[in-house]
């Protein structure tokens, strides 16, 4: 008996953190672009997706048509470059929205739609650099535009995320990249900056850069950082990762894409021992350590 509930209760287990609350509106997903990338001044607030020759989208869930602007027929001015946009409310408070859609393809003769209804299509209107999905994901309960990696069905991922450097960077200095540089002249006090990347998957865009879905900071053996891309949240006027009013996009990414501020380092004089390891949307993950003397 004691067997059987074990069994059944890992069950539940696994069945609970593999389950998917939308289908993707694509059969065919090869992402661009991951939940919250660095967008020169803002957050990416989801995912871009491309399906090959597919343009057809079809509603990842039961839902109600809450929100459109079709170019075609609104009057509306496209003030942030989301283009021919769609909106879809969900069970469970959540929201799906669509960018960039072709213009007239938005559905408009009803308003509750079903997963087998095609919503509208893959176009490249508005502020958009060829022909994709941008798809964000919107708690109504809490005001949070969530990862909607987690949301989604999984994909397969065989390649793992790269970690390009390890920087240091000093007050009113230069970035020193640990990685090749392992003597290092001590400061009062560094910043340590990551720069990692996923690699895209399938042939059209194979090994472009995407966005990580969590980095730790290790020194000396001791957890400093642990930052995860799980949701945007608004805090004192502007979207905070995870909530964290420390974690502004201002704060968090640096001038180049991919250049990520982790944590701040108060060297003393000797040796240090820096890991970083990442992780990407599959769970596949890489790592990085240096030993640094500071003199």
């Amino acid at each position: 008996m004691r067997k059987i509930f074990i069994l059944f209760a890992v069950f539940i287990i696994i069945s609970g953190a593999s389950s998917a609350q939308f289908n993707w509106p694509v059969k065919t997903v090869v992402f661009t672009s991951q939940f919250g990338e660095s967008r020169t001044d803002h957050w990416h607030n989801g995912v871009d997706i491309i399906s090959g020759n597919q343009y057809e989208l079809r509603a990842p869930a039961d839902g109600e048509v809450i929100f459109y602007r079709d170019s075609v027929d609104s009057p509306m001015p496209d003030k942030f470059g989301a283009g021919n946009l769609l909106v879809l409310e969900h069970e469970r408070n959540l929201r799906t929205f669509y960018y960039h859609l072709e213009d007239g393809t938005i559905i408009k003769t009803k308003n509750k739609v079903t997963s087998e209804d095609v919503i509208a299509a893959i176009g490249n209107s508005g502020k958009s650099s060829g022909p994709h999905l941008h798809l964000s994901l919107y708690s109504t309960v809490n005001d949070r535009i969530l990862n909607p990696i987690d949301y989604f069905p999984g994909y397969s991922d065989e390649k793992k995320p790269v970690i390009q450097k390890i920087l240091l960077k000093g007050p009113l200095s230069d970035y020193v990249n640990i990685m090749k540089n392992k003597r290092i002249r001590s400061k009062r006090y560094f910043r340590v900056i990551v720069v990692a990347n996923d690699v895209q998957e399938g042939s059209r865009l194979s090994n472009a850069p995407l966005g990580v879905r969590e980095i730790k900071l290790f020194i000396d053996g001791k957890l400093i950082k642990q930052i995860q891309f799980n949701f945007l949240e608004l805090k004192e006027k502007k979207y905070c990762l995870n909530g964290d009013i420390d974690m502004t996009f201002e704060r968090f990414y640096l001038d180049e894409a991919y250049y990520m501020d982790i944590a701040g380092f108060v060297p003393t004089m000797g040796t240090h021992e820096f890991l970083v390891a990442v992780k990407d949307n599959t769970g596949q993950t890489a790592e990085k350590s240096v030993s640094v003397t500071f003199y």
